[in-house]
């Protein structure tokens, strides 16, 4: 459960420049071109998490064959541990219930021992690996069973 309230909806196109804040705030490697690419891509979902008024994190997500692959989740720095990560997490297989989704995929740097340590807290299990998928370092395969 989050610190703070949250609620959720679908992000659209008028969300983009609070989008690109978080996501260079974190660091984030997507382009602006990337996220329009996203918001014309017919089963890529984006969804943003409201606190305060505001745009406190956002996820973007693909529905394909009753998986999740999580693509790109970002929480803005004044609104991380406070609870809002895990409930945009918690949220994804709600929002897409409908289509009974089986289970959450995600790629994850090898060396972002934050991320890994906070998807297993979530119930996520390290399934694979890619090598060197991000330049030099490996993408570390996780999912969370649904079903």
């Amino acid at each position: 459960m989050a610190d703070l309230p949250v609620t959720f909806r679908r992000a659209s196109i008028a969300d983009l420049d609070r989008i690109m804040e978080i996501e260079t705030l974190s660091l984030g490697r997507w382009t602006r071109d990337l996220f329009y690419a996203e918001f014309r891509n017919s089963f890529s979902i984006t969804i943003v998490a409201l606190s305060e008024n505001e745009i406190a994190g956002f996820a973007v997500i693909w529905n394909i064959a009753g998986e999740i692959q999580l693509n790109n989740i970002a929480i803005h720095p004044d609104f991380r541990r406070r609870g809002i990560g895990t409930a945009l997490i918690s949220h994804l297989s709600g929002e897409l219930d409908p289509y009974h989704p089986e289970k959450i995929l995600i790629e994850v740097n090898e060396n972002n021992h934050k991320a890994r340590q906070f998807y297993k807290h979530l119930g996520f299990v390290e399934t694979g690996i890619r090598p060197r998928y991000y330049d030099d370092d490996s993408a570390i395969l996780m999912e969370k069973e649904l079903a």
